[in-house]
């Protein structure tokens, strides 16, 4: 980035953390519409379960594929006090709840340790699918997640 780049985009935000809190209010908020856009297509909540693992999947697949955002915030970004690590533990807490209700919607037992483990499994499908072979990684998530 030049530094005239830099210094426009400076003006705008006081740093680099209000820089990234910023872009990850952005990148939840697109998530979220996302999310609803395509669960509001779903025909029973068996269905909307599917389409949430297909759905995270295709994310990682086609949109990130350099990585989760969060996560890398979440590295640069140490103090869980920071304005960029609560707008972290915000999208996570609501991403954690949405996979809580599907799973309950769909009539599925133990649904916090399922929604835990369907939430670590994402983390890894990002990171999977930014170092290792995509669609290997694609696949394996999609099997695990069912």
């Amino acid at each position: 980035m030049s530094a005239n780049a830099r210094a426009t985009l400076y003006r705008h935000f006081t740093g680099k953390e209000a820089l990234v809190v910023a872009y990850l209010e952005r990148e939840d908020q697109m998530i979220r519409a996302l999310w609803n856009e395509g669960l509001g297509r779903a025909v029973s909540a068996d269905h909307a379960l599917e389409m949430a693992i297909e759905g995270v999947a295709d994310d990682a697949y086609r949109h990130h594929t350099r990585g989760c955002p969060f996560i890398k915030a979440a590295g640069e970004f140490p103090d869980p006090e920071s304005p960029v690590r609560r707008v972290i533990s915000r999208h996570r807490a609501w991403f954690h709840a949405e996979l809580r209700r599907l799973l309950a919607e769909a009539g599925r037992d133990d649904v916090d340790a399922k929604s835990e483990t369907l939430a670590m499994l994402r983390d890894a499908l990002m990171i999977g699918c930014f170092l290792d072979d995509r669609d290997v990684t694609r696949r394996t998530f999609v099997r695990t997640a069912r």
